[in-house]
């Protein structure tokens, strides 16, 4: 299971009575065994309560209305549902595994993608075709410079591997990940 990312900010906005960053969206993935942290922002003094597999945690929006919650570390598995309730918003997200994450980071090398050429991979019709791993995952989000932590990672999607969808995926993430 893969995960690349890079980030930016939360909106902050009274209005928005439940917000969370886009990493908390179907077909996301969770590191097994240990506790999960999941956050986001609600209207300040908000009570939280985050449930996902027989494990519910709780938390409290502090008074810039950011919340982060734990939940207790989870075995390898999945499908399952992560609902959060913020008052009476929820979110669910959809399709939540939990097994390995890695994050797959650096330059050029780890951005050329699954993709045909004079400088691609070898074998690459073979390899597209046989690229049906739907529980690896790729998290990617549009290149953007900041010069401070972000809170979130707006534009970024989940995509579960299948010979449709690999030729986004870092080559080098992919063969890692298949190769785990």
């Amino acid at each position: 299971l893969l995960l690349v990312a890079g980030c930016q900010s939360v909106p902050n906005s009274k209005d928005a009575s439940l917000v969370m960053p886009a990493l908390f969206s179907d077909g996301m993935v969770l590191q097994r065994g240990k506790p999960v942290a999941i956050w986001g922002k609600a209207a300040p003094g908000t009570k939280i309560r985050v449930s996902m597999a027989n494990r519910h945690a709780e938390a409290m929006a502090n008074e810039a209305g950011a919340w982060r919650a734990y939940l207790e570390s989870l075995d390898a598995g999945g499908p399952y549902e992560l609902t959060v309730r913020a008052g009476a918003m929820r979110k669910i997200v959809r399709d939540v595994l939990v097994g390995e994450v890695w994050l797959c980071s650096g330059q050029s090398n780890m951005q050329m993608n699954m993709r045909q050429g004079s400088e691609a991979v070898l074998n690459i019709e073979q390899e597209l075709a046989a690229a049906n791993y739907p529980t690896m995952r790729l998290f990617t989000v549009p290149n953007a410079t900041k010069f401070e932590p972000k809170d979130d990672c707006p534009g970024g999607k989940w995509l579960a591997c299948t010979p449709e969808s690999v030729k986004p995926f870092s080559a080098v993430g992919y063969f890692f990940g298949r190769d785990l």
